[in-house]
């Protein structure tokens, strides 16, 4: 498999794009530029891949957002923005006043807002997908743990 796996990067504006957080599945390639041909998966996203199902996935999409990008917005801008969650094959994660289908104009305070997730980060979260699967108050309405 590959070498060093990159963070995960969530942007604020990918709240406001159906194509935002890579489409909604930023834990595929090591580096989210490249082209599966130029670059195998590396081995721990592949593990997610086979372990947990698209909805899983979205799950753990919507747990790392909750988690560490909403705080960031709100610290930046004071604003607490409202998650959607939409069954869709893209991004399954944005602000509830895009809407599934609208776009939108991103709140220009968003634009340079972003958070690194780090692998340890991510692999803790999927695995309390994985093991634990009852919602805790501190997740909001999230749909996973």
């Amino acid at each position: 498999m590959s070498g060093r796996l990159q963070p995960i990067h969530l942007s604020a504006d990918s709240l406001w794009s159906r194509h935002g957080f890579m489409d909604g599945s930023p834990f595929e390639f090591e580096d989210r530029g490249q082209d599966f041909d130029d670059e195998p998966p590396h081995e721990d996203w592949t593990i997610l891949r086979e372990t947990m199902d698209s909805s899983q996935r979205a799950d753990l999409l919507e747990l790392l957002v909750r988690r560490h990008l909403l705080p960031a917005i709100t610290d930046a801008t004071g604003e607490t923005p409202e998650l959607a969650r939409i069954v869709t094959a893209h991004n399954p994660v944005r602000d509830a006043r895009m809407g599934p289908r609208n776009g939108g104009d991103v709140p220009a305070t968003w634009t340079a807002i972003g958070v690194d997730v780090t692998r340890q980060q991510a692999l803790a979260a999927a695995a309390r997908i994985l093991g634990d699967r009852t919602k805790t108050a501190d997740e909001g309405r999230t749909t996973c743990a």
